[in-house]
């Protein structure tokens, strides 16, 4: 479902991964990535799929406060510009790739939440979504710690901290100055599975289509 509005519309398979990993990473990124991200999104597609297989309406939305990301072809020339032609080849390879390839637990999808970055340590599903996972635990990332974009640094005035939280209704008047150091939080990924039933699987008989 488009959820600026409201309207639904049937599509390959394909055509919705593209869109999504056009949405939820750089295509400057390597492929391997690239390919990690479409499986991610079709595993997390199939899991609301089916988990919401008796309920009305589309299978999934492009509203990504709730599910996750996809932007159209038209979104995606006006992203990408004159460097359209190449980022779409990146990101259509890297789906082709790994069209079908879903990850599951007990020959189920698995919630196959996703996030940018962490500080170097995930969380466990239990802290985050409020149940138990097997397949969400929490496990260190090193790798994350090597991001450029991994911490920011900002100052603000006074008046400028004070009015950011006021909608909150806090005092800070007895405050006189912040320097508050941003560090980018971790969210939920599948990583490092200590039950061998997790892994890579193509179906015998993947459905192509899902309606958006």
């Amino acid at each position: 479902m488009r959820s600026e509005t409201g309207e639904t519309s049937d599509m390959k398979i394909r055509e919705y991964l593209v869109g999504c990993v056009a949405g939820e990473m750089d295509a400057r990124f390597h492929e391997e990535a690239l390919k990690a991200q479409a499986v991610a999104s079709y595993t997390f597609a199939q899991y609301i799929k089916n988990r919401d297989k008796d309920k009305p309406g589309a299978d999934i939305s492009d509203d990504s406060s709730v599910y996750q990301s996809y932007i159209d072809e038209e979104k995606r020339k006006d992203k990408w510009k004159d460097s359209f032609e190449k980022y779409e080849s990146a990101v259509e390879n890297a789906v082709d790739a790994v069209l079908g390839q879903q990850i599951l637990y007990d020959d189920k999808p698995i919630m196959a939440v996703y996030f940018d970055k962490c500080n170097g340590l995930t969380e466990s599903s239990e802290n985050i979504l409020g149940k138990q996972l097997p397949y969400l635990v929490s496990v260190t990332s090193d790798g994350d710690k090597l991001s450029p974009e991994l911490e920011s640094y900002e100052e603000f005035t006074i008046d400028e901290f004070k009015n950011a939280f006021s909608k909150k209704n806090i005092d800070f008047s007895h405050i006189r100055r912040f320097i508050i150091l941003f560090f980018q939080s971790a969210v939920v990924f599948f990583n490092n599975c200590p039950n061998e039933s997790v892994a890579p699987h193509v179906p015998n008989d993947p459905k192509n289509d899902l309606c958006l």
